[in-house]
């Protein structure tokens, strides 16, 4: 299932009524897969109904579920994201010339804002945020949900709805990520049973998501390995086919495997041996490293 190809036709088309979830087990990389895949992807398809020569691109904002305690948490969530993802040095320059703040705005996430763009006054930022709560902008914007699994049960079908809402109302493209299978427990049958009939109005394709350890071993080797990047891309094939028979695509696992590897890396060069050797003793290790981690995890 090409997941990638599934969600960009879905942005592609006009006039969906529906949204897109993307399942798969805790620390397989869903949220990675958004941020070095999705996320890009979205961000190059033009908006609908532009005139040639003017197009704009879809922007994307992730909002994590993560917490929530009230479904109307949510429209704050959103803007929050969506105006964290925009700010930069235009955005900013166009709020330092307006001379008024817009009034409608949250003050909370304005002060959360500032916090983290400790260079950008309260006032710009709080401008910003007002920008962002013009339906343009958010019509414009892919939204990527989070974490749904995380929230209490009693929350998912007003969570559902709401996301419906946007659907219908305002016409927004919904992309769902969770791990599906963690949702209810065995307590909860009358509340599943509820769930997946709201979701067969909200969702129209789910998508399993499976790690592919090699694509991931590229992507993250580079700021992980900072010794040994060239061997372990050279072993990427080896160190996918041993995490395909241990039946293992967590992705902190493998985070976790590469950082010990990378330790001892060094100190095995410095070993006298001769080229041969050196290539035994080095895969050696680099297999004790996998089977070390797998068994620690697994504690």
């Amino acid at each position: 299932m090409d997941i990638n190809k599934i969600v960009t036709d879905y942005i592609k088309a006009e006039n969906t009524d529906y949204a897109i979830m993307v399942t798969g087990v805790w620390g397989s990389g869903k949220t990675f897969f958004w941020n070095h895949t999705l996320k890009h992807a979205i961000e190059e398809i033009d908006i609908p109904g532009q005139e040639p020569g003017n197009e704009k691109k879809y922007s994307s904002a992730r909002v994590s579920l993560f917490g929530l305690t009230d479904v109307n948490q949510i429209r704050q969530r959103m803007l929050e994201a969506c105006v964290t993802d925009k700010v930069d040095s235009k955005l900013i320059s166009f709020v330092n010339k307006k001379k008024s703040i817009i009034s409608r705005i949250f003050s909370g996430a304005a002060r959360k804002l500032a916090k983290k763009y400790a260079d950008i006054e309260e006032e710009e930022l709080a401008e910003i945020y007002a920008i962002a709560c013009d339906l343009t902008v958010l019509k414009n914007t892919v939204f990527c949900f989070d974490d749904l699994e995380r929230l209490n049960p009693q929350l998912i079908q007003d969570t559902l709805g709401y996301i419906n809402s946007l659907i219908e109302a305002e016409r927004l493209k919904i992309i769902v990520l969770c791990n599906e299978k963690e949702l209810f427990n065995t307590d909860e049958e009358n509340q599943e049973t509820q769930y997946k009939k709201y979701k067969e109005k909200v969702i129209r394709f789910t998508c399993e998501y499976r790690t592919d350890i090699k694509t991931v071993l590229a992507t993250i080797s580079k700021d992980i390995c900072k010794n040994s990047h060239d061997y372990i891309l050279k072993q990427s094939d080896r160190i996918s086919r041993t995490y395909e028979e241990a039946d293992c695509s967590n992705i902190r696992t493998l985070k976790f495997n590469l950082d010990v590897f990378d330790l001892i890396y060094q100190p095995l060069l410095n070993v006298d041996c001769s080229k041969d050797e050196r290539t035994l003793l080095l895969g050696h290790y680099l297999f004790l490293t996998m089977l070390y981690v797998h068994a620690l995890i697994k504690k």
